[in-house]
């Protein structure tokens, strides 16, 4: 009885894998590294491109599951409050942005409980140091050094977190001040990436573990357990 239980109990919860309503915006990148990561897992999506701001923000205000903003050319600086907006409100945000140097004390770092040091113009390899967090293992095991083709002017961030973020990897193959790359916060909802997903080699696999990360912090809450129990 209680292996059928947990049986159907992963059966039900199976239900909950799949967000409802992704949204991403890709700007003009060269590459689907997050439309690729989105399909292999299955989940369905609204993309945006740089023509589409203006569509992308209203999505964004009107709700998401989650929403990944994966820029490395054309924006629209009105999209930050937006996406500030959004985080507040409890919104789960994975995060690459090319021009935060242009924005640097922006109110959506802080909301991301991220701190902007400086950029960087040569892509620089990046290292996991919480190497045993699922954000490295799950589904997907990753391998480290990450490594990044040259193809935009400006590469990537250094970062620090603020607030209840932490920083899970770098650009030195230990932990080493000034040199974070990757900022986990707002408990698991929000992923600051600080190198140009567009420019991965093989990153693919890392931005599936992120998108099931912060789906991940969805709750089964008291009226879920109900309709569990009552189909026993």
């Amino acid at each position: 009885m209680r292996m059928f239980l947990l049986c159907c109990l992963a059966i039900v919860t199976s239900g909950f894998a799949q967000p409802t309503e992704v949204v991403v915006y890709y700007s003009n990148s060269d590459f689907t590294f997050v439309q690729d990561a989105l399909t292999n897992l299955g989940w369905s999506f609204s993309g945006y491109d740089d023509t589409q701001l203006t569509a992308f923000e209203a999505d964004v205000a009107d709700g998401a599951d989650i929403v990944v903003f994966s820029c490395p050319s054309n924006y629209g600086p009105t999209c930050l409050a937006v996406l500030e907006n959004y985080v507040n409100g409890g919104g789960r945000l994975i995060m690459s942005f090319w021009a935060v140097s242009y924005h640097p004390t922006n109110d959506l770092w802080n909301a991301m409980e991220m701190v902007y040091l400086s950029e960087y113009s040569t892509p620089l390899p990046f290292y996991g140091w919480e190497t045993s967090h699922d954000i490295f293992n799950v589904p997907n095991v990753i391998s480290f050094p990450l490594n990044f083709a040259n193809g935009w002017l400006l590469d990537g961030q250094k970062l620090d977190a603020t607030g209840g973020g932490t920083i899970l990897g770098g650009y030195t193959a230990t932990s080493q001040a000034n040199e974070g790359g990757m900022i986990l916060g707002n408990g698991g909802n929000t992923i600051f990436n600080g190198f140009c997903i567009d420019e991965g080699i093989n990153i693919v696999p890392l931005i599936e573990n992120e998108l099931c990360y912060v789906w991940s912090t969805t709750a089964l809450d008291h009226s879920t357990w109900g309709s569990i129990k009552a189909a026993f």
